[in-house]
């Protein structure tokens, strides 16, 4: 997790996450070129008043600057498609998980698994602040990992950003999303969806296992 000093995205713990951290740096090369590239020419005609007037209409410079946007636009749109269909490609998942919103908790059903469910609050006796809970989200890594997502009351969203996943939880309806850790870690989210007074306080606190260790949590649940 980023330290709240951070000016940068989090360390990111999936393939899809790390492509899209890969076409963020490839949008902010082009950004910074653009930005670049606009100043230098406001300072040129600014400072070249004349030079601006004797020149109105360039061929070249017109077909230059209809060109440049469109090839930039299709060098990012290409990667972004790809990546889109990354996420809503369909997966055989290996362990699936039921994850109830409610006002204000998540409450975690372990679907393959008789009479495993509990809830999760957030606590305030550990670090980091606000962000942490009673019962993790207890998954194994390097695995697929379907979680199905709904509401028990009003609408919330389940997010995990070093996992770039943000799903919302609709009572009466069941979304899904998929998640595969790549390695041992913890990682926290919160509720994204106003949905209440108590809404700041609504945490997420994951944490992936090996294999071994998940299967003596299952036993000692």
């Amino acid at each position: 997790m980023n330290p709240w000093r951070s000016f940068f995205l989090h360390d990111m713990m999936s393939s899809t996450s790390e492509y899209l951290l890969i076409l963020h740096e490839f949008a902010m090369t082009f950004i910074t070129g653009i930005t670049i590239m606009v100043f230098y020419m406001f300072m040129t005609i600014f400072l070249l008043k004349m030079n601006a007037l004797k020149n109105p209409h360039t061929n070249l410079m017109e077909f230059l600057w209809t060109m440049s946007p469109m090839m930039i636009l299709l060098s990012m749109a290409f990667p972004t498609i790809k990546i889109l269909y990354c996420n809503e490609d369909n997966h055989w998942p290996d362990l699936t998980i039921k994850v109830m919103g409610a006002q204000w908790y998540w409450n975690y059903e372990y679907s393959d698994f008789e009479n495993l469910n509990f809830d999760s609050y957030m606590t305030t006796e550990s670090t980091p602040r606000l962000l942490n809970t009673d019962n993790h989200l207890i998954i194994p890594y390097k695995i697929m990992n379907r979680f199905m997502i709904s509401s028990n009351d009003v609408i919330h969203s389940f997010s995990l950003p070093q996992f770039s996943l943000k799903m919302d939880a609709i009572p009466g309806r069941i979304n899904q999303i998929f998640l595969l850790p790549k390695k041992a870690m913890i990682s926290y989210g919160q509720c994204s969806e106003i949905c209440g007074v108590n809404h700041s306080f609504m945490p997420i606190c994951l944490e992936a296992i090996n294999m071994n260790d998940f299967i003596n949590f299952i036993k000692n649940k």
